[in-house]
């Protein structure tokens, strides 16, 4: 998500064959300066982790935005709760200690982007929401759960596919521009 041009190659493979595209899931996540303060955050951190967090995904539904209106398709954004503006503005929240500027900036982009992109879409029928899956023990994410008590849980990635897939079936009565944790919408 870091190469405009790898970005542009796989949309125009897309693009040309089969000339579809139902569902669009976005995955994509840098997780660079982790418990850096703002000030400890270079601008290379800033830079590196808004490419592969932010300008990435939104070229690529930039660019498959006709495949999407076209078949009124689904786009799925991987987001966090710990890039929730309720979570970090409150002094009393299990995630305050989690300190990762660039990260949880971008992520809360990511979050706007998808609102914008939701609405945007709406008259061709295609939805466009994010997802927190919790903490899931991958390469990023790895099995060292962290003490956000009940803020977060735990998923293997198989878990957190399944968690998500109703985001992305068919149906008119979808939702469109939320941010979910499970089936439930939440503020952020």
């Amino acid at each position: 998500m870091s190469s405009p041009e790898s970005i542009s190659a796989a949309t125009q493979r897309i693009i040309a064959d089969p000339e579809r595209l139902d569902i669009l899931i976005n995955n994509a996540a840098l997780l660079l300066g982790l418990t850096l303060q703002p000030t400890g955050a270079t601008d290379a951190i800033l830079r590196d982790t808004f490419e592969v967090n932010l300008f990435g995904p939104h070229q690529l539904l930039r660019e498959l935005d006709p495949l999407l209106k076209a078949s009124s398709g689904r786009a799925l954004k991987m987001a966090t709760q710990v890039a929730m503006l309720t979570q970090l503005a409150d002094p009393h929240s299990p995630l305050k200690k989690d300190i990762c500027p660039a990260y949880q900036s971008s992520k809360i982009a990511l979050n706007a982007l998808t609102v914008l992109f939701a609405k945007e879409l709406a008259a061709s029928g295609a939805k466009v929401n994010s997802a927190c899956p919790g903490w899931v023990p991958t390469d990023m994410g790895h099995e060292e759960l962290p003490d956000c008590g009940d803020a977060v849980n735990s998923m293997t990635p198989a878990e957190a596919v399944a968690a998500y897939l109703w985001l992305t079936g068919p149906g008119t009565d979808l939702p469109t521009g939320g941010f979910f944790t499970g089936h439930e919408a939440v503020a952020w």
